[in-house]
């Protein structure tokens, strides 16, 4: 990872409500989730043959167990039309997300403190979209009952789920990981962020002075890197760590585990929200691909699939009702999706990797003309003009390969002021939402998601150094950006990792940070520019 490449997670919060141990006296810090955003739920809806509600204009949404409300607040900031609302038990966290609301002026979000056996007591409407992040593994007995219950009476037939769980069998090497360490720092009483220290610590120990277990279990090994090494590079990790390994009760589950009990609140697999995940060639080698293809029944594919793939955790969309729509899901995928390259035309990816280390080109005419298209202007793949007549299941398997290499926006609306112009010296931030993100990435040296009214939702990552850029060119201008961040940097004691070392952020020098700042105005910002998440200052 070079120096400006220091990322950070970007789940959302997680509030148990089952038994056990929970870190209730500790925030859990989140982002935006990509995933959660309505455009992204209804085109995995649709290329899985649903046809989706269409996010536009007045709909409504509700995530359950929303944490400090930052996902929720950032969508309802580019939907100023449609009704939001947030569940949470967590008194702390609904009232850092009213808190945030507010400063960001919106009206159209509203947040609920109770616990999801206790939302029978409370009016609250249908929704078009049901989100919930990283809390459904942790859920048990009458509150997982609770929100199956509240699936079926609040979800509008037709309406997505989106929801992210541990599954197996990749979870089968953590769990127990997990469990030896809240058996050795159990819970006390005391501090939850005291308590994942100590944790961390002898975690650190214990794998530093070697363990067997962990050598013979990659999954494992991997799970707790990840882990010491976030910590190390920023202290607020170990707040994650306390919500996450330390809080008991959690139950990974295989998918079709998980596709009965949403039968049982009325909804049916709609599809992965890992958009390259929804097509077999990507998601399998080949000798795995000829297998799957002969299961007939959908879930036993999805549960070979993660078997073959090892997976730990999904995050899927199930829709209420089920019943397939191929040809509303075309049209929408041919007439309502749009897609905006994030590179110029001639640099444009033309290959996708694959398991088994295969590549799949991207070559011939239909792809020249898509990318061409897809350049300059958010365009949908019937608006691409063709060399040659092709059918719609191509047309739309083509659009998802480009779309599944990460170098495309998918919009929600025709942006033709998209063409690539330099970054101007002095910028503003127009959306009041993406500066209390900025801020709080700031704050807290931690990456987050810029959000976008052309995308719908999350649509330009920033990693903590790319926020401090990003920043000083809104404070000062590009020409004392680096100056800014250079008196910045000596108050902070984060550490960076620069050309494989780890380095203190305040040894930077002024020339590595011109660096970043280069490489910002070649590309994150030229694209902040295009979707007018920045834009010239008067």
């Amino acid at each position: 990872m070079d120096i400006f490449d220091v990322s950070a997670d970007g789940h959302d919060a997680e509030s148990p409500q089952g038994g056990g141990f929970y870190a209730d006296d500790v925030p859990f810090r989140s982002g935006v989730i990509q995933e959660q955003s309505p455009p992204r739920m209804a085109y995995i809806a649709a290329l899985n043959g649903f046809n989706p509600p269409r996010p536009e204009g007045h709909f409504r949404y509700c995530d359950l167990g929303c944490g400090n409300g930052t996902t929720l607040n950032a969508l309802a900031a580019v939907y100023p039309e449609a009704e939001f609302v947030g569940i949470d038990f967590n008194q702390g966290h609904i009232a850092h997300a009213r808190e945030w609301a507010e400063r960001a002026g919106l009206s159209n979000v509203r947040f609920v403190q109770a616990s999801f056996t206790e939302l029978a007591g409370h009016d609250l409407p249908s929704f078009d979209f049901i989100g919930m992040n990283g809390i459904y593994s942790w859920l048990e007995g009458d509150p997982l009952s609770a929100v199956h219950r509240f699936l079926a009476d609040h979800l509008r037939p037709g309406g997505l789920f989106y929801v992210e769980y541990m599954c197996m069998p990749g979870m089968i090497a953590v769990v127990p990981m997990w469990q030896l360490m809240q058996a050795l720092v159990p819970d006390t009483g005391g501090s939850s962020h005291e308590r994942a220290t100590r944790a961390l610590r002898l975690l650190e120990e214990l794998t530093g002075g070697g363990m067997g277990y962990l050598q013979k279990h990659e999954t494992a090994r991997r799970a707790v890197r990840g882990y010491l090494q976030d910590w190390q590079r920023n202290e607020h990790r170990v707040d994650h760590f306390a919500h996450n390994a330390l809080a008991s009760g959690f139950k990974p589950r295989f998918v079709t585990e998980m596709c009965d009990e949403m039968a049982s609140a009325g909804l049916v697999f709609g599809g992965r929200a890992a958009v390259r995940l929804n097509d077999p060639e990507l998601s399998v080698g080949t000798q795995q691909l000829s297998v799957l293809r002969g299961v007939e029944d959908r879930q036993t594919r999805e549960l070979l699939t993660d078997f073959t793939r090892n997976e730990r955790n999904r995050r899927d969309v199930f829709v209420m009702g089920g019943e397939p729509d191929p040809e509303g899901a075309k049209a929408f995928l041919l007439d309502d999706v749009r897609m905006l390259c994030r590179r110029p035309a001639a640099a444009a990816s033309r290959k996708l990797t694959a398991p088994g280390d295969r590549e799949i080109t991207l070559e011939g005419p239909g792809y020249d003309r898509l990318i061409a298209g897809f350049d300059g202007a958010a365009r949908t793949p019937r608006e691409v003009e063709m060399p040659e007549p092709v059918s719609d299941e191509t047309l739309i398997t083509a659009a998802h390969r480009l779309y599944a290499t990460g170098e495309y926006f998918l919009c929600r609306k025709t942006i033709y002021d998209a063409d690539w112009r330099d970054v101007p010296e002095r910028l503003s931030m127009p959306l009041a939402m993406n500066r209390i993100l900025l801020d709080n990435s700031i704050a807290e040296f931690r990456g987050n998601q810029m959000v976008a009214e052309a995308t719908g939702g999350a649509a330009i990552w920033l990693g903590p150094l790319e926020a401090f850029g990003v920043w000083a060119w809104l404070e000062t201008g590009r020409g004392g950006a680096a100056d800014v961040l250079v008196q910045r940097f000596a108050e902070r004691d984060e550490k960076v990792t620069v050309s494989g070392k780890s380095v203190p952020l305040n040894s930077l020098a002024k020339g590595q940070i011109e660096q970043l700042l280069v490489r910002l105005g070649r590309g994150k910002l030229r694209n902040m520019l295009r979707l007018g998440i920045v834009t010239a200052a008067d």
